[in-house]
């Protein structure tokens, strides 16, 4: 099973932080997200997202890339401060590739629980319009892929 963590394209500025939708530059990132794992052959059963906007608009432009619109599913647990190990359980049980479209600090913090058992073990640099792949074989430990 693969996990694509993506962290949604860059947003507009606005004092609502839940409405912000996805700039210019940001539509173009989620696009190219949708380029690339259209090149990598990527065929996710899921595409889950959180309910902030630029999350679900970073979504709906990967799902439409990969022609799978009917992959979108608005999930809770998403949102930046969010606990991971729900979703660590959950995809643990998990065999078919999914893409989770996420917030910083959550999608760092869910690979360090993935690949060391802590939210806090391990760093990872997460800009807007970004992926990270995680894999693993069967039912065993996961490991960084791309």
């Amino acid at each position: 099973m693969k996990l694509y963590l993506v962290r949604h394209g860059d947003a507009v500025p606005m004092v609502n932080d839940d409405e912000r939708p996805l700039s210019a530059q940001g539509k173009m990132e989620a696009e190219n997200i949708g380029r690339f794992l259209k090149r990598m052959v990527v065929k996710p059963k899921f595409i889950f997202h959180s309910s902030l906007l630029r999350s679900q608009e970073t979504a709906r432009l990967i799902a439409s890339t990969l022609g799978c619109p009917q992959c979108l599913q608005e999930r809770q647990g998403l949102k930046p401060e969010d606990d991971t190990n729900a979703w660590v359980a959950e995809l643990e049980a998990e065999s078919d590739h999914c893409i989770l479209v996420g917030h910083l600090p959550f999608l760092p913090a869910l690979a360090s629980n993935f690949l060391a058992g802590s939210e806090d073990d391990l760093s990872f640099k997460f800009p807007t319009g970004s992926v990270l792949c995680l894999e693993r074989e069967g039912y065993g430990g996961w490991f960084l892929r791309h």
